[in-house]
């Protein structure tokens, strides 16, 4: 199973708009949190102990809520579809505990079967992935979106056009204004120019060159962090949100989810080990890494 175009989607999400100072409130897209922040670069709310409903991402809890412990849910019912048809909820215990939360659990022969990534938008398909961190207990199981194929139109077109979820010969594959078409390849273009890297907390984004799978990419790199407040400092464990030295299935989704744009990288800030405001894939490698071999010291 490759996860590489992760590192692809995680970039592609800055597209470039031109931008100007960036303001000191923001949305950290924690349910959990009030008076949202920007901090040193991240956006940080004041926790709300009781009330409110949130998502704790995680398909195998209901009635998710908040507590002081942040956003929790009620174990769901045992069998649930979860995971995008990759697996159902089921106690990890081989001793059912009642009030344990359950997992999404899958048979490792579904690995690389297709699944169900309506949930991510229509420009998105998806297979099995299932981890099996000890050979006695059931496969952990999530459905990993990939972006869907298009064939090439040529001169830089052929790509899914999300209002419709279907390829679109006039789309283009180029991300956004930080690049153009040069003899039929996307290469960086406008560097140095101002652009829009989607993040209220940072200011003077710039068009910049990374190079993805061996080619050079312009980018919409995250300029200089915005906010006076101290930061909490993240997590040793790569993946580990809540800081309790180790990395869970529903931590994992968050990193993939801000990979995707569909998070800010406040809601983990343990994957941004090197604080491009971004998480890339190998950010994602160390997660999946710390979650099947455990947090090191």
């Amino acid at each position: 199973m490759q996860i590489r175009w992760l590192g692809l989607v995680a970039m592609g999400v800055a597209l470039a708009a031109v931008s100007g100072a960036r303001a000191q409130t923001c949305d950290d897209f924690d349910g959990c949190t009030q008076n949202d922040m920007c901090s040193d670069g991240q956006c940080i709310g004041t926790p709300i102990t009781s009330g409110g409903s949130c998502d704790d991402f995680n398909e195998c809890t209901v009635n998710d809520h908040c507590t002081p412990d942040g956003c929790m849910g009620d174990p769901a019912a045992v069998n649930t579809s979860c995971g995008g048809g990759c697996g159902t909820c089921q106690s990890l215990s081989p001793i059912p505990i009642p009030g344990l939360p359950l997992q999404c659990t899958g048979d490792i022969a579904d690995n690389g079967n297709e699944c169900d990534t309506s949930s991510f938008g229509p420009c998105l398909s998806g297979s099995c992935m299932i981890i099996q961190p000890v050979p006695e207990f059931p496969g952990i199981a999530f459905c990993l979106p990939a972006p869907k194929e298009c064939p090439d139109a040529g001169n830089c077109k052929g790509a899914c056009n999300p209002q419709t979820g279907n390829c679109d010969n006039n789309a283009t594959r180029c991300f956004g204004e930080c690049e153009r078409c040069d003899g039929g390849t996307c290469v960086p273009a406008n560097q140095g120019n101002g652009c829009n890297d989607f993040n209220d907390c940072t200011s003077q984004s710039r068009c910049d060159t990374l190079e993805i799978l061996g080619q050079p990419r312009g980018l919409c790199m995250a300029g200089a962090p915005s906010g006076n407040t101290p930061t909490p400092t993240p997590a040793g464990c790569v993946g580990d949100c809540s800081n309790d030295g180790v990395v869970a299935v529903n931590e994992l989704i968050s990193g993939v989810n801000i990979a995707l744009g569909n998070s800010a990288v406040g809601t983990c800030p343990s994957f941004d080990t090197n604080g491009d405001q971004m998480v890339g894939i190998n950010e994602l490698i160390s997660g999946v890494n710390a979650l099947l071999n455990g947090c090191e010291g």
